[in-house]
C-alpha cells in the first residue's frame, strides 16, 4: 500500500513539475517583451534597465526550470523507475 500511495505521489510531482517546466519560460518571454514594449513607450534608453531586467527574468524563468528539468531526469524519473521495477 505504501508503494502505490508514493508511486502516486512521485506521479503527480513529476506532471506538476513539467507543467512548471513548460509555463515558465512562455511567462519569461512575455515579460520580456512586455519591459522592452514599455521601457520603449516611456523613452527609456538606459541599458541598464534592460541588463537587469533581461538577467532577472533569465535566472528565475529559465534557470530554474532548467533545474527542474535536471532534477526530474536524475532523480525523479530513477525513482519512479525503480518502483515500476525498471532497470
Amino acid at each position: 500500500m505504501k508503494k502505490i500511495n508514493e508511486k502516486f505521489l512521485l506521479r503527480k510531482i513529476n506532471e506538476s513539475l513539467l507543467i512548471i517546466q513548460i509555463v515558465f519560460p512562455l511567462a519569461g518571454i512575455f515579460l520580456t517583451i512586455m519591459t522592452i514594449w514599455l521601457a520603449n513607450a516611456n523613452q527609456v534608453n538606459d541599458i541598464e534597465l534592460y541588463v537587469i531586467a533581461g538577467f532577472s527574468y533569465g535566472v528565475f524563468f529559465f534557470l530554474f526550470p532548467l533545474g527542474i528539468y535536471i532534477f526530474r531526469k536524475r532523480i525523479l524519473i530513477k525513482k519512479l523507475n525503480d518502483i515500476d521495477g525498471y532497470q
